[in-house]
């Protein structure tokens, strides 16, 4: 007996209280222990305690769909080799397994399940193999060649059509296999007629030794194991010979009627979404996000008729199948791209489908599921329609109807996807039966839930988009007050270093320098050639920072202003994020700004002023500092920068700055950490960006045309947290 099956006895012999006292502590000590197994025992307590019969369809189907090569389903209605097409599912309550395993001739019963004595060489040689069951309850068997039988309860009948209590005796014999079916004898033909064979059995029920009748409305379900499924299979009676052959009989078409799973554990991606997500470093078992990443693309098929929206598509409207345009553009943040039409199916329709409301219908198929896969291929909206506006049909009807439409369209791109959907049409599979009601209401589900999806996503888009504008219009604003109050500070600086020089070189050759402020700037008095010269020498040192040796023609004085060189090297500069290096003279209102040249930061002090040095480096969320007092007109290499708290370099800048300069200063500040967030937010847009064409490729082929990247960025940590 199967693992599974086998837990499933222990637990329910658990539940029935038929554990010795030794068993019953070591397996409760085993359930404390293991909340799989709680799971386990909780979903049988249910069952035993009456839960509906459609939860119990679906827990049978997951309990046994795991071991199951291949399945045909069957449901037989009478007993013998008489059987029909059905569906169901049952709950797994495992029932005694005795098998038979003498391969030479078996004991018979006198009578066979018709009530006649005669048997076949087949009945003689196969060896049988017994099961006995309470016909109270719902119970799945399994047999030695791997078919899967759920017998539901009172399916037996007596000769009064009653159900029987108690309990009865399953016999099953199978040839599955060529080598078995020559060793029992058996033929494969219909009268004079060849068939091929996917295998042949027997189950009979008997209590007291009389053969019982299955209940047709309440019959046996059979998964049949297949390595694949053939097209125009028929199920045939069998009929007992003199001869002891078997002849087939009464031909009917197997129609496999489905059998719903939960609908979450399907896969409706696209093919390849999830592996190549894998591929690029993503975890792919994060449902969340690959749900939220996949539907956020339903933005793209809304119609809109501002050509500036953000994060609009503008979707022509199909003519018999196809876009009447040849192309359809697309806005991504001020990116204007045209892509080619019949790109993809809309993922606000696949999030309808992909719902708890489609549960009990054939939408929640592997079935369909291996269907959806070549509607997303083909990127045909209409053939989705076409299924999802038929639960109430046949799934083969379906497919021949979408390999109809692909024959009407008569291109020759589509011959090879109508012979895919008449292969499926050829499998016969049948329907998960819905109430006309039920049916309707998906239907209008399906249409209203995929607008409000695509609305919605849209929506999001369009705000997030529009709320990314906004702050790059806010950046904007910043950075031009910035580099205003720049302006401003430097000319600031050099008129109050222009006045110290001026005042400081008149001193030196005995004369005191007059001049008035105006609105616009200030003006000399000039009274003389030699002052005006002075002035004009002056200005030329502090413009070009360049020292000044000037003599009075008239007193013979000297004027010395000296500008020297002063130059930081930054140690470990390729480091940072950004390196900020300011001098702060104790003769001006505000710092200096020095340039960067590979990480060596050039100025010239003027010689009549003290300055203070203070430099500030950036790496991710960090922050480092450095400052010294008094410098000299020197190098200062190797600059070691130390960590230093946000909330505390503020204070640090003003230990090295004056009253005056302050208020300069801490502007400053907050200007480059709020660029360095602003810096970070427009990487991660652009990753964004990147990272929506990469996946629009591989959700939407026709993309690849238009996008030219091969891989997205490897750090991708970020990324996450902005798409969630």
């Amino acid at each position: 007996m199967r693992p599974e099956l086998e837990l499933t006895e222990k637990i329910e012999r658990y539940l029935k209280g038929e554990l010795s006292s030794t068993e019953k502590a070591e397996f409760e000590k085993q359930i404390s222990n293991d909340t799989k197994l709680q799971q386990e025992v909780k979903l049988q307590q249910d069952i035993m305690n009456g839960v509906s019969r459609s939860v119990l369809k679906a827990s049978a189907r997951h309990a046994y769909g795991k071991f199951i090569k291949g399945k045909n389903f069957l449901k037989w209605g009478s007993t013998g080799l008489s059987v029909i097409v059905a569906s169901t599912a049952l709950i797994y309550f495992i029932a005694k397994h005795h098998p038979v395993t003498n391969h030479f001739q078996q004991p018979l019963p006198e009578l066979n399940e018709l009530g006649t004595k005669q048997w076949s060489d087949a009945d003689k040689y196969l060896p049988a193999q017994k099961f006995t069951l309470n016909t109270t309850k719902d119970t799945v068997i399994q047999t030695d060649g791997g078919i899967v039988m759920a017998v539901p309860a009172n399916c037996f009948l007596d000769a009064n059509g009653k159900p029987i209590a108690g309990p009865v005796e399953l016999e099953v014999k199978e040839a599955l296999d060529p080598a078995s079916i020559m060793k029992a004898g058996l033929s494969s033909k219909s009268g004079d007629k060849l068939l091929e064979s996917a295998g042949m059995f027997y189950v009979n029920a008997r209590k007291g030794g009389q053969s019982l009748n299955i209940d047709p409305k309440n019959g046996i379900i059979a998964q049949v194991p297949t390595d694949t499924v053939k097209s125009g299979m028929q199920l045939f009676q069998g009929r007992r010979m003199s001869d002891g052959s078997i002849d087939w009989v009464n031909p009917k078409p197997i129609m496999h009627d489905l059998v719903p799973v939960d609908i979450h554990t399907l896969n409706f991606y696209p093919p390849q979404y999830l592996d190549t997500l894998a591929k690029w470093g993503y975890d792919i078992k994060n449902k969340a996000f690959t749900d939220s990443l996949y539907y956020s693309y339903a933005s793209l098929f809304v119609s809109l008729p501002d050509s500036t929206s953000h994060g609009s598509t503008f979707m022509p409207q199909r003519a018999n199948g196809w876009y009447k345009d040849t192309t359809l553009t697309m806005m991504i943040h001020d990116t204007i791209f045209e892509i080619f039409p019949q790109c993809g199916i809309n993922p606000a329709k696949i999030k309808a489908i992909w719902n708890d409301q489609f549960q009990k219908t054939f939408i929640a198929t592997k079935e369909f599921e291996s269907r959806l896969k070549y509607i997303h291929q083909y990127a045909y909206e209409d053939l989705l329609d076409l299924y999802v506006n038929n639960l109430d049909k046949n799934l083969s009807d379906i497919d021949s109807m979408a390999a109809d439409m692909f024959k009407r369209q008569g291109m020759e791109e589509d011959q090879g996807m109508e012979k895919v959907f008449r292969d499926f049409a050829k499998r016969g599979d049948g329907k998960v039966n819905i109430s006309s009601e039920l049916f309707a209401r998906l239907k209008s589900f399906y249409t209203i839930q995929s607008k409000i999806y695509m609305e919605a996503e849209t929506k999001t888009q369009n705000e997030f988009w529009g709320k990314q504008k906004q702050m790059d219009s806010t950046a904007q604003a910043k950075k031009v007050e910035h580099s205003n109050k720049d302006v401003q500070r430097m000319a600031q600086n050099f008129k109050e270093e222009l006045d110290s020089n001026m005042e400081d070189a008149y001193r030196q050759i005995g004369r005191k320098h007059a001049f008035v402020i105006a609105k616009s700037g200030y003006t000399v008095g000039i009274t003389n050639t030699g002052w005006n010269n002075l002035d004009k020498y002056v200005m030329e040192s502090t413009i070009y920072r360049t020292t000044l040796d000037y003599t009075d023609p008239q007193t013979g004085k000297k004027a010395i202003i000296t500008y020297k060189p002063v130059s930081f090297e930054i140690s470990n500069y390729k480091h940072y994020d950004q390196v900020f290096v300011y001098l702060l003279p104790d003769k001006l209102a505000s710092f200096m700004r020095l340039n960067d040249s590979a990480g060596v930061f050039k100025e010239k002090l003027d010689g009549i002023m003290t300055y203070n040095m203070a430099c500030v480096a950036y790496k991710d969320d960090s922050i480092f500092f450095y400052s010294e007092t008094s410098i000299s007109a020197k190098e200062y290499k190797d600059i070691q920068l130390k960590p230093i708290a946000a909330s505390n370099l503020t204070s640090k800048l003003n230990e090295v700055s004056s009253m005056r300069q302050q208020s300069d200063i801490t502007y400053e500040v907050g200007f480059i950490q709020m660029q360095m967030v602003e810096q970070k937010r427009q990487k991660l847009l652009e990753e964004k960006k990147e990272f929506t064409f990469k996946v629009g490729k591989l959700l939407f082929p026709c993309w690849g045309m238009m996008m030219g990247y091969s891989e997205p960025r490897t750090d991708t940590t970020s990324l996450r947290s902005m798409l969630k």
